[in-house]
């Protein structure tokens, strides 16, 4: 996950923590073949890394 390679994980835990939950609920929906909520949840997954991402990239640029 780029969010994660960006320091997400220091810098924007919650986020990084809540897209990686989605992502893994959205994995489960589609073993169940429910993919009107895997849909969404993948969805919701990719918002919370992006969130994550541009919050670790600005606490970075806040470092240097």
């Amino acid at each position: 996950m780029v969010a994660k390679e960006a320091g997400a994980a220091e810098h924007a835990a919650d986020d990084l923590n809540e897209a990686e939950k989605y992502l893994k609920s959205a994995e489960e929906y589609l073993g169940t073949r429910n993919y009107a909520i895997a849909r969404r949840d993948a969805v919701q997954a990719k918002s919370k890394a992006l969130k994550a991402l541009q919050r670790s990239e600005a606490s970075q640029d806040k470092d240097n």
